[in-house]
C-alpha cells in the first residue's frame, strides 16, 4: 500500500525489482509461512510477482488510447533493433582479422538468429534495452556472439571513439527469454542449439536438421 509499481517500465526494471523485494517480507508476514521451511519461496514471490506486474503493464497498454499503434510503432522499433545488430555484428566479424573465418557462420545464423532486445525503460532521452535470449540457442553459440559484441566495442575504444548513452544502445544481460521469438534457424550445427530445448520435443531433432558440430571458440589474440 505504500508503494507504487512503474508500469513505464518491465518487471525486470529496478524501480519493480525493489518494490518486489519490499513485497516478500510483507507476502510472508500476512501468509504465516516461513522462508526456512519453505527454501523456494522467496524466487516463487518474485516470480509471480513479476508476471503480474507485467500482466498489468499489458491490460494498460490494451486500454490506453492509441495502444494498438503504439504496439506496431514498438513492434517496428524491436525489429530495427535486431536487424542492426545482426549487421553491426557482420560488419564487425567481415573487418577483423580474427574473426573473418566466422562470417559464414554468422551468415547463418542471420537476422532471424539474432536475439531481440526488449524496452526496459520507455525513456527517449536515454533509453535501456534488456538482452533477451532465445530458448533454441546454446550458451556455447550464445557466448560466441556476445564475444563479436565485446571486439565491437573495444574496437572503438582502441580507435578513440570515446561511447556514449547516444551513440551506443545500453544493453543489459537480462537472464530473459524472449517468449516473442519462437522461430529456430534450422539446419545449424548440432552445438548451437540448447540440448534441453532440443529434447523439449520428441521430434525436434528431426525438424532442426542439425549439421555436425562447429568451433564456436575464438582467437586468443582477437580481445588483444
Amino acid at each position: 500500500e505504500n508503494y507504487r509499481i512503474d508500469l513505464g517500465s518491465t518487471s525486470n526494471s529496478p524501480w519493480n525489482q525493489s518494490a518486489g523485494r519490499v513485497l516478500v517480507p510483507y507476502f510472508v508476514e500476512k501468509s504465516g509461512l516461513s522462508l526456512d521451511d519453505h527454501p523456494g519461496l522467496h524466487t516463487m514471490i518474485i516470480r509471480a510477482f513479476s508476471s503480474h506486474i507485467d500482466s498489468i503493464r499489458d491490460n494498460h497498454r490494451y486500454w490506453s488510447s492509441d495502444s494498438k499503434a503504439e504496439s506496431r510503432k514498438r513492434r517496428t522499433r524491436r525489429s530495427t533493433r535486431t536487424n542492426n545488430l545482426y549487421h553491426v555484428r557482420r560488419h564487425t566479424v567481415a573487418t577483423h582479422p580474427y574473426l573473418q573465418h566466422h562470417l559464414p557462420m554468422l551468415e547463418r545464423f542471420g537476422v532471424q538468429g539474432t536475439s531481440d532486445d526488449e524496452s526496459d525503460c520507455e525513456d527517449i532521452q536515454n533509453p535501456r534495452y534488456n538482452i533477451c535470449g532465445m530458448s533454441w540457442l546454446s550458451m556455447e553459440a550464445t557466448n560466441w556472439k556476445q564475444t563479436v559484441d565485446k571486439v565491437r566495442i573495444l574496437n572503438k575504444y582502441q580507435a578513440g571513439r570515446v561511447l556514449s548513452t547516444k551513440s551506443e544502445r545500453q544493453r543489459f544481460i537480462s537472464g530473459k527469454i524472449s517468449t516473442r521469438r519462437d522461430q529456430y534457424v534450422p539446419g545449424l550445427p548440432l552445438n548451437a542449439y540448447n540440448a534441453e530445448w532440443l529434447d523439449g520435443d520428441p521430434m525436434r531433432r528431426r525438424l532442426v536438421r542439425a549439421a555436425p558440430n562447429y568451433d564456436f571458440s575464438h582467437d586468443p589474440r582477437v580481445m588483444r
